[in-house]
């Protein structure tokens, strides 16, 4: 769950933003534990749920607690660990240290709250931990705000906004994989999405940050992913596979990995592939809105020729508040028509116009394998009057 915060020095950005996202990273690098996303959990402390209230809603074993309070340069930590089945306390402990120590900190946190859930830390998770005492914090703050800002990757004011994020955090912390993975996610989807000015020359950056991402650190499920999503746009799928799937070999437990990766099997032709993966990255992150998990979902559903399921999670996004743009209503309207429900479906491509920016439709379809997964969702579109010629969305605002 969040972390309580109080303060009577200026706020360090990790103690706001970073030092529970860095915590559930270390978690869910524990062999046999699955930890529920921050987003998620959020939302289940704003309801203020009992702990066997937050069980049943979000299908969980333990729920973590922390208080954190900053004087000066020191800062007090305190965690406790509790089993919904019986509300039992499996850890109940203070930690208290330097400010500018507090990773050493998380990471001595993370150790006890596998002992507590009698988890053994494995070799890779120490190595993990030990490399993370040696982050920038205030890179790493920086890094997990970054995330927030990207998607929809439709967006272009979010999309320059991330960049300049996670240009800084490569400032601030060259060592760090995250700063590079992020800029090359950032590089390639505006690439894939249409919103470049100069394509294949953020694409080829795109590429070179993601292999930077993977040299830096090569257990970081990130750097991979990356350069999967990279490899997709420039056309290497083979690449692009592999590189999801030693991905999600590494972060299991990462619904960004996952869902990425059920998108880039999509791409790749693995169409059977995408839907679970999606779907496994919804169970992690229930909660959250602001995803694009269900999208991911939707899309892959629907080049799987499950339109019903398609649909249903698609309207979903909507209905939660998700991240949408004019790709989404596009998919949405596809799908509309698929199922014969024509004005609903046209009422989507009038939607997909309104947004304040332009899209590029065939752009974001070229990055497929086999073309006759883009033709599939054109000519959907077709049967509700859209000319493939004009495959792009625009306003002016």
């Amino acid at each position: 769950m969040p972390f309580s915060y109080d303060t009577t020095a200026r706020p360090h950005p990790f103690m706001t933003t970073g030092l529970v996202e860095e915590l559930i990273a270390n978690l869910a690098a524990l062999p046999g534990v699955e930890v529920v996303a921050l987003g998620s959990a959020a939302q289940a402390a704003d309801d203020e749920l009992a702990p066997e209230e937050i069980a049943r809603v979000l299908d969980v074993d333990y729920v973590i607690r922390g208080s954190v309070r900053q004087e000066r340069d020191r800062v007090r930590v305190g965690v406790s660990a509790i089993e919904t089945s019986g509300s039992l306390v499996r850890l109940s402990k203070v930690y208290e240290g330097l400010t500018e120590n507090i990773l050493d900190l998380q990471a001595e946190v993370a150790v006890d709250i596998a002992d507590a859930l009698a988890v053994t830390v494995t070799p890779a998770v120490e190595s993990r931990l030990e490399a993370a005492g040696m982050r920038d914090p205030e890179a790493l703050a920086l890094y997990y705000q970054a995330a927030t800002l990207r998607d929809p990757p439709s967006d272009p004011v979010r999309s320059q906004l991330a960049e300049a994020a996670y240009r800084r955090v490569i400032e601030l912390d060259p060592g760090f994989a995250g700063g590079y993975a992020g800029l090359a996610y950032v590089l390639a989807t505006r690439a894939w999405w249409g919103l470049s000015e100069q394509p294949d020359t953020d694409a080829q950056n795109a590429l070179n940050a993601a292999r930077t991402a993977v040299e830096k650190d090569p257990e970081f499920g990130w750097s991979h992913m990356s350069l999967g999503i990279a490899l997709n746009v420039v056309g290497d799928h083979d690449g692009s596979l592999r590189a999801a799937r030693r991905a999600v070999a590494l972060a299991p437990n990462d619904p960004y990995v996952l869902a990425f990766s059920a998108l880039l099997q999509a791409y790749a032709g693995e169409l059977e592939a995408g839907p679970s993966l999606a779907r496994s990255a919804i169970r992690l992150d229930p909660l959250s809105a602001r995803t694009p998990y269900r999208n991911i979902a939707g899309l892959t559903l629907f080049h799987s020729g499950r339109f019903e399921e398609a649909l249903e999670v698609l309207l979903e996004n909507v209905r939660v508040g998700g991240p949408d743009g004019p790709h989404m209503a596009y998919y949405r309207a596809a799908t509309y028509a698929r199922l014969g429900r024509v004005e609903d479906g046209r009422r989507e491509l009038e939607r997909a116009s309104s947004f304040p920016y332009e899209f590029h439709l065939r752009a974001f379809l070229s990055a497929f394998r086999d073309p006759r997964e883009a033709d599939k969702l054109f000519e959907s579109l077709a049967t509700l009057g859209f000319d493939p010629e004009e495959a792009s969305a625009s306003r002016t605002p």
